[in-house]
Parts: C-alpha cells; sequence; structure tokens
C-alpha cells in the first residue's frame, strides 16, 4: 500500500460548530494538519501571509526596508535582482 501524504489545510467556516466538526474530520479520518480554523477569507489570507512570512525568517525585515525607501530605489533594487 502506498504511503498517503499529509497536507496542511486550511478551513474557512464561520460557523464555529461545523468549523470545529471540519477541524476533527480532517485531522482525524484524513491524517492533514488543520491551520485555522478561521471564519473570515480576510482572516485566511492574513493567516497564509503569516504562514509565509515565517517561511523567509528575513522577509519581515526586507519589506520594512523596501518600504521606507524611495520609490526610484525600490525599481533599482527590482531592476538589480532580476539581473542576478
Amino acid at each position: 500500500m502506498a504511503a498517503r501524504s499529509c497536507r496542511v489545510v486550511l478551513i474557512v467556516e464561520d460557523e464555529a460548530a461545523i468549523a470545529l466538526d471540519l477541524e476533527d474530520t480532517v485531522e482525524r479520518l484524513a491524517g492533514h494538519v488543520v491551520v485555522g480554523p478561521v471564519a473570515t477569507i480576510t482572516a485566511a489570507l492574513d493567516a497564509k501571509l503569516d504562514e509565509l512570512l515565517r517561511a523567509i525568517g528575513d522577509a519581515r525585515t526586507e519589506l520594512s526596508r523596501i518600504d521606507a525607501e524611495e520609490p526610484e530605489a525600490i525599481e533599482k533594487a527590482r531592476a538589480d535582482a532580476h539581473e542576478s
């Protein structure tokens, strides 16, 4: 029998009872890891963004530094990055 792959599942459901039931089912029966549940699409996007920012350790620092720069400097950084 082939091994099943474990997936990370984000549950978006605004009804708490249904969300908890889905979470239990996905974890227990399917064997996947659940992120959330969250109640809104906005919260889901926020959770995904947080996950991505954690995955790239220095992302927050880089984003903050770029945000503080002038548009011309940002365009130059993009061009330099594209060349390398």
